[in-house]
């Protein structure tokens, strides 16, 4: 049975002690004091690895923004940089131009349509694309055609005309769904399209080296970002608090 020593504890509260094994007050809040300190550590350290994630993820953000200009112009192909904003997540889709053989699915009702029904067609749309080897098939048919052929497909094919969605055979991996770290989250997308705050928002960039303008709005903790590319130089602009560009939009729409 464990004692403890009343007796000396009287003459010298500190010195109390439950049999040999026991320890002293002064060394029971020493040990509270380092349990507390440590703790802080922990917390403080954690706080910050979440903090060099979520910079990480808003760089390779604006890094893949800004490849997907140079890319477009320099390999004549259309790409869209599609935003979840209920999933936190982006990826990136090819655009193929459809030729005169393959069957255009045109949608005649596409105004009449409700938001949702454009919304379900659209994700419909994405989730019809080719696997990466029936992308590859095609490709190798299309670089079959004569010389002349190729020539006028790439210099006078319509950068507005039907398009089917699919991944970018150069770098495959970009199609692969990218998840935000936690603690970030997009706000809104807004486009010459308008703005929006649910479901998936994409950014067109053209073959012909024009980049679609576009503010996206993130929300980092309790701060507010504003991410924006500048169509010139393809060079991707961050700014602190809630900016909205209404002038260039507006600008952009009226041009």
């Amino acid at each position: 049975m464990l004692r403890c020593d009343l007796s000396r504890s009287r003459r010298n509260p500190r010195r109390l002690r439950c049999g040999e094994g026991g320890f002293t007050l002064v060394e029971i809040i020493l040990v509270i004091i380092l349990f507390v300190f440590m703790s802080g550590l922990v917390v403080t350290r954690f706080d910050t690895l979440m903090g060099w994630r979520q910079r990480g993820d808003l760089r390779k953000l604006v890094d893949t923004w800004e490849f997907l200009y140079s890319q477009a112009l320099s390999r004549n192909t259309g790409y869209q940089l599609r935003l979840d904003i209920d999933k936190n997540a982006y990826r990136v889709l090819r655009e193929v131009v459809q030729t005169d053989d393959e069957v255009h699915n045109v949608d005649y009702l596409a105004n009449l349509r409700t938001e949702g029904e454009k919304k379900r067609r659209e994700a419909a749309k994405v989730e019809d694309a080719l696997s990466l080897e029936e992308e590859y098939a095609r490709e190798d048919l299309r670089q079959t055609q004569d010389l002349e052929t190729l020539f006028y497909q790439e210099i006078f094919a319509d950068p507005n005309g039907s398009v089917r969605l699919g991944r970018p055979i150069e770098f495959p991996k970009l199609a692969d769904e990218v998840q935000l770290a936690p603690g970030i989250s997009i706000r809104d997308v807004r486009t010459l399209r308008g703005e929006q705050t649910e479901g998936t928002a994409y950014i067109r960039f053209s073959p012909r080296g024009a980049a679609e303008f576009a503010v996206i709005h993130l929300e980092v903790g309790d701060q507010i970002y504003t991410a924006m590319m500048n169509p010139s130089t393809g060079k991707v602009l961050i700014e602190n608090g809630d900016k909205q560009y209404e002038w260039l939009l507006d600008d952009k729409q009226t041009s």
